[in-house]
């Protein structure tokens, strides 16, 4: 079924389309979130909340952009807010060492890294690095400028390079 017959649906307050959306798009969202807050408790409430705003906004949702680019908007923003609500201490990522990882500690220094970074600079690298996003769409799911994304992403790398180095 094509994206914008499931938006028609969904519209139209058919359960079935939210459930297809949902089924698209809620292991990217999960990814996004486990990424930005680091556990998958916060990352699948975040989901969850990111999903009951598209339900009540759907109408609102012109088409202008892409649907992914407005539903990815709504969910770093969801992201954002509870980063901004919990403890700092908390933003250490979840870490499974039964999972083969091949160089484990560079990948446990780069999540530690990446929980240090500020709330800006880590939104801009994990929709960049990890998720794949153009620095265009960077900047219309944050709603900044794409200079702006750049330069993020750019401290970011930067930071996380000399946390790397030190470890």
């Amino acid at each position: 079924m094509q994206e914008s017959d499931i938006i028609a649906l969904c519209r139209k307050g058919e359960m079935e389309g939210y459930r297809l959306l949902y089924e698209r798009f809620a292991r990217p969202l999960l990814h996004t979130g486990l990424r930005m807050l680091g556990n998958s408790g916060d990352a699948e409430d975040a989901v969850q909340e990111t999903f009951v705003k598209v339900y009540r906004a759907i109408g609102g949702f012109r088409g202008t952009a892409r649907f992914s680019t407005w539903l990815f908007r709504i969910h770093m923003r969801v992201c954002l807010d509870m980063m901004k609500k919990r403890r700092p201490a908390m933003q250490l990522a979840d870490t499974d060492r039964r999972s083969p990882v091949p160089d484990y500690e560079l990948t446990l220094a780069l999540k530690k890294g990446v929980d240090t970074l500020p709330r800006q600079q880590k939104a801009c690298f994990v929709l960049y690095a990890v998720e794949g996003f153009r620095q265009q769409e960077i900047g219309e799911i944050l709603g900044i400028e794409t200079g702006t994304v750049k330069a993020h992403i750019h401290h970011a790398k930067q930071r996380l390079r000399s946390l790397i180095e030190r470890e």
